[in-house]
């Protein structure tokens, strides 16, 4: 088992007392782990941050998908945005769909790929209709790769929801 520092979030075996990067005690205080795994989505280092968002997708809190929705939409980073969305997609909840459904639409180019492969896999029964409309419409976009990956997302759908 690995334990995450908290000064830098460097994965460390869980007999370790001091952070094997940074030198840190390896011991959380004052506050919980998922508040200091989402403290570290504003760290200058962008390793961290894309750590720290993997990390999240395992808690499913409305704090974290509220953490998680807010960095995808400051952040300039497209790695983090689609780390973030993914972690977002893994939560899996029916604000998600909304944000995927936006992103979708105009996000920058990776997070609009990531937001409709993450549809794919999350519209469920109730919206797949809605999302397949939306994804149609993506299929007349200029890009080669939007129209590509929104035909693989309404059949993803079509298999998964019986349509």
């Amino acid at each position: 088992m690995k334990i995450y520092c908290p000064n830098c979030f460097y994965p460390n075996d869980s007999s370790k007392n001091i952070c094997e990067k940074c030198g840190k005690l390896l011991i959380w205080k004052d506050e919980s782990y998922e508040d200091k795994l989402i403290k570290a989505l504003s760290h200058k280092d962008s390793r961290i941050v894309l750590r720290a968002v993997e990390i999240l997708s395992n808690f499913k809190s409305y704090k974290v998908e509220k953490a998680l929705v807010k960095i995808i939409f400051k952040t300039k980073d497209p790695y983090i945005q689609s780390a973030a969305i993914s972690s977002l997609t893994d939560i899996g909840s029916p604000e998600t769909l909304k944000i995927l459904r936006k992103l979708a639409l105009s996000g920058t180019f990776p997070a609009r790929i990531k937001a409709i492969e993450a549809l794919g896999k999350k519209s469920n029964k109730k919206f797949a209709l809605n999302d397949i409309d939306l994804l149609e419409k993506l299929k007349n976009e200029k890009s080669e790769t939007i129209k590509v990956k929104s035909e693989e997302a309404i059949l993803n759908i079509k298999n998964r929801n019986k349509l």
